[in-house]
């Protein structure tokens, strides 16, 4: 199918959304915040579920500027790749997953409370960037769709279900700050698997998006004489051979012009249907 053509053909994309998930895998846990206020905080939920609110009002909309915007730049001005921009934002507010451990006294904890809702506004324009800029456009609507699929039922569900069942366990056992802990060590999951996703997910998008501009320069003609080159390609792109639309122009006329000259002197020409240079 067209989408397992797609996934199978871009590691960047494949490496991108299983980022994502894992991402929403944390946001499924926290899906019990405000139990974890009441039960180790001692908050009043009605007073927590305002706060927070407000929070991600107004941190997650400057999250979603600040992401969309701040990327955009970074991808413009120094070829910072989406994933990497994400990467460093990701490392920079590791210290303030641990924040949750502090005193509702202490101004570093409501920054952490604050950094987790602009850090999921963030995320989202980047993300969906990415994969816009990966797949070509007749199948943009269902990649998409897959994606959203992976968020929230792999994502989001397994988190919500997952992290329960270890509450319930762990208020069972009588273990102290149980809900602290479980949402801390989920943010700590994914600051150990999730950067190395976005790294690798950044380090094949060049030329996971050379190989995909390069099919899309092609016409109709030259689409149909691609197939015997179509691994050929795969290979290069994928081993960063070349990375580039020029790149790759330059290394398939190479291959045409030493394919027609052996053939040429063994006697062995036949027609491609190409055009004269």
């Amino acid at each position: 199918t067209l989408l397992y053509k797609a996934l199978s053909t871009s590691k960047s994309l494949v490496l991108t959304i299983i980022a994502g998930t894992l991402y929403h895998l944390v946001l499924g846990a926290a899906q019990f915040e405000v139990i974890w206020a009441v039960a180790d905080k001692g908050f009043n939920p009605n007073t927590f579920g305002q706060i927070n609110g407000w929070i991600f009002v107004v941190f997650g909309v400057l999250g979603s500027l600040f992401g969309g915007i701040a990327s955009d730049w970074a991808l413009k001005t120094y070829n910072l790749p989406r994933t990497w921009f994400l990467l460093i934002l990701t490392l920079l507010l590791l210290p303030l997953a641990f924040t949750r451990y502090l005193e509702t006294d202490n101004i570093l904890f409501w920054v952490g409370i604050c950094s987790s809702a602009f850090s999921l506004g963030c995320f989202y324009g980047p993300i969906f960037a990415v994969i816009q800029e990966l797949v070509p456009s007749s199948i943009k609507g269902t990649v998409v769709a897959f994606n959203l699929l992976c968020l929230n039922l792999l994502g989001i569900a397994i988190g919500s279900i997952v992290f329960g069942i270890m509450a319930d366990y762990a208020v069972a056992q009588g273990y102290e700050d149980p809900y602290t802990n479980l949402l801390v060590g989920f943010s700590l999951m994914f600051l150990v698997l999730g950067p190395p996703l976005y790294y690798f997910a950044g380090k094949y998008y060049q030329s996971d998006k050379g190989y995909r501009d390069y099919k899309k320069s092609l016409k109709k003609e030259d689409i149909e004489q691609l197939d015997a080159y179509d691994m050929v390609l795969e290979y290069l792109f994928a081993t960063e051979q070349v990375t580039t639309l020029e790149e790759a122009n330059y290394v398939m006329m190479e291959i045409c012009l030493l394919y027609t000259s052996d053939a040429a002197d063994e006697g062995l020409g036949v027609d491609l249907g190409g055009r004269r240079i």
